[in-house]
Formats: C-alpha cells, sequence, structure tokens
C-alpha cells in the first residue's frame, strides 16, 4: 500500500523540481503515473475471491478509474518531453485532481464509514 502513496506525493513534488530541472520533474511525473498504472493493473489481474463479488467489482472499478486517469497523465508527459511543454502542465492538473479525489475517498472510508 505504500507504492501509491509513493507515486501520488512524487507527482506532487514535480513543480518544485521543475523549477530546476525540466526534464527530471517530467520523468518524475511519469514515473507517478507509471506507479499509479502499475498499482491499478496489479489489482485488477490479482483478484481475491474470497472477497465476495461486491468487492471485487467495486475494487475493478477502482482499479479502472485509477489506470483510465493516469494513462492520459503518461501520454502527455512523454509527450511533453519533445514538442509541447504545456502537456506537462495538463498532465500534472489531472494527477493532482485525481491525487485530491483519491485522498478525500480515503478520509472519507477512514473517519466516516461506519460498519
Amino acid at each position: 500500500m505504500f507504492f501509491p502513496i509513493f507515486g501520488l506525493a512524487i507527482g506532487l513534488i514535480t513543480p518544485v523540481v521543475r523549477r530546476y530541472r525540466r526534464t527530471a520533474a517530467k520523468m518524475l511525473l511519469a514515473l507517478g503515473a507509471v506507479i499509479l498504472v502499475g498499482f491499478a493493473l496489479t489489482n485488477l489481474i490479482n483478484q481475491d475471491p474470497r472477497v465476495g463479488l461486491g468487492a471485487i467489482a467495486a475494487n475493478r472499478r477502482f482499479g479502472l478509474l485509477i489506470a483510465g486517469g493516469e494513462l492520459p497523465v503518461l501520454a502527455m508527459v512523454l509527450l511533453s518531453l519533445k514538442w509541447l511543454d504545456k502537456l506537462y502542465w495538463f498532465g500534472w492538473g489531472i494527477h493532482a485532481a485525481l491525487t485530491v479525489w483519491l485522498v478525500v475517498v480515503i478520509i472519507w472510508l477512514e473517519f466516516f464509514w461506519h460498519w
């Protein structure tokens, strides 16, 4: 569970790195996107049947949402390495919005979800 948090964190700090090294910031954002896509795909592939069909369906939707949100980020960052530099900021904005959404979901589940 540590790797997605690491991927989210390094994606958010890339504007600070960008001030000094633009290519390094783009590669860090790409690394964060790869970490999150890898996490989503491993969750999609490795489902535990003991959790139940409802949990499997929810985990599948969650994994598809994360992968679908981070694949465009990865594509935009890779395209911004050679061509449009503005694509980096669009990708970072998508990554930041997804990060905020994930933090809200985690806080909601941790503190307000009562069994």
